[in-house]
C-alpha cells in the first residue's frame, strides 16, 4: 500500500485517493460508533437529519440519498423505540414530518458529542495552524464538490442561473459539532 501511494505522483490523484480513504475511515468510524450507540448507521443519519429541520420523509429521503419507502422503515423502527414519531406538517396536512421525541433527541446529543469527542482526540496534538487548515481545506473542498453537484444537476434538467439544488441548500453549510452527522 505505501509502495502505491509513492508512486502517485499527481496531486489531483492523489487528493482524490486521499479523499476516498478518508471517506471509508469516517463510514468505519460512524458505524462503530453508531453500534456502541445502539444504532445502525442508517438510524443515527435519520435521528441527526431529524433533529436539524422539521423535514417530511421524502426531504430526509433525498438529504440521505435513499428511497422514501426507506427512510419510513427507518422511521418506523426508531418510532417502534420511542425515540421519534410521525407528525402532520403544519403547512401541509397530508405530508408527514419526522419528530423526534425527548430520547430520540437525548440520543442524538449523545451520539454528535461522542462523535465530535472521539473525532477531537484524533487531532489533539496537531498545533492549531495545521487545525485551522484543515478545516480551512475540508469546507473548500465540501463547498466545491456541493457546486459541482448543483452544476451536473443544472446540466440533467436543462437550467441555467443558481448554482445550488435543493439537497445542496439543505446540507450544513459550516461543519459545526451539531452538524457534522448529518449527510
Amino acid at each position: 500500500m505505501a509502495e502505491q501511494q509513492a508512486q502517485i505522483t499527481d496531486p489531483a490523484v492523489s487528493v482524490a485517493a486521499g479523499l476516498v480513504r478518508l471517506m471509508l475511515s469516517m463510514e468505519a468510524l460512524y458505524n462503530r460508533h453508531s453500534r456502541k450507540a445502539g444504532l445502525t448507521a442508517q438510524q443515527a443519519q435519520l435521528l441527526c437529519t431529524a433533529a436539524r429541520r422539521k423535514a417530511g420523509l421524502g426531504e430526509i429521503a433525498e438529504v440521505l440519498h435513499c428511497d422514501r419507502s426507506n427512510v419510513s422503515r427507518l422511521l418506523d423502527r426508531v418510532t417502534r423505540r420511542g425515540l421519534a414519531s410521525r407528525a402532520p406538517d403544519s403547512r401541509d396536512g397530508r405530508v408527514s414530518v419526522l419528530q423526534l421525541s425527548p430520547d430520540g433527541q437525548a440520543v442524538v446529543t449523545s451520539f454528535e458529542a461522542g462523535l465530535a469527542a472521539r473525532l477531537g482526540q484524533l487531532i489533539a496534538d496537531w498545533p492549531a495552524r495545521k487545525r485551522q487548515a484543515a478545516a480551512g481545506t475540508l469546507t473548500a473542498l465540501i463547498d466545491a464538490i456541493q457546486r459541482d453537484l448543483a452544476r451536473e444537476d443544472q446540466a440533467a434538467e436543462g437550467t441555467d442561473g443558481d448554482t445550488t439544488t435543493a439537497a445542496a441548500a439543505r446540507l450544513p453549510a459550516q461543519m459545526t459539532p451539531g452538524s457534522m452527522t448529518c449527510r
